[in-house]
């Protein structure tokens, strides 16, 4: 794993020497680092080093380009957009700028560490709500909620 990501890191941080070295400390020391990205849309918002997305939104300023061209497309000012398992925001944030004021963002996410930082990149929006509850189909009466993450 360690080796397929220094390969994917190599160009990328001879573009950002200083951000790269603040990437390496937490991805070897295995240490948790919260960081300020900008967002595709010239937003900015908070990200957890070293997790895979997170560096790739930090270094390049770019994430899943496919899917905010998608979002792009689909909605529209006014609408209301509900992100399940919104993360850290990246989503609810496209979200948030394409709907704009008029529309209304509400973002669930369960992992109460994940909750703190989309908190902290939702709070400026008015019309974003969070809400610290699973999405489910129904059919469960109870679900274990596992962390991926750093």
């Amino acid at each position: 794993m360690k080796a397929s990501i220094v390969y994917w890191f190599g160009n990328r941080a001879l573009r950002h020497p200083i951000k790269a070295i603040d990437v390496v400390y937490s991805f070897y020391l295995n240490v948790e680092r919260i960081r300020e990205a900008i967002h595709p849309l010239g937003e900015r918002m908070f990200v957890i080093l070293p997790d895979y997305g997170s560096i790739k939104l930090f270094l390049e300023d770019t994430l899943e380009p496919d899917v905010i061209v998608f979002m792009q497309q689909a909605l529209k000012p006014g609408m209301t957009v509900f992100d399940a398992g919104a993360n850290i925001g990246y989503h609810s944030i496209t979200a948030r700028s394409l709907v704009g004021d008029n529309g209304t963002v509400v973002a669930f996410e369960p992992m109460p560490y994940l909750h703190e930082i989309l908190g902290k990149n939702l709070s400026r929006y008015e019309n974003a709500t969070i809400d610290e509850r699973a999405v489910i189909d129904g059919k469960e009466q109870k679900i274990e909620l596992k962390f991926f993450g750093m």
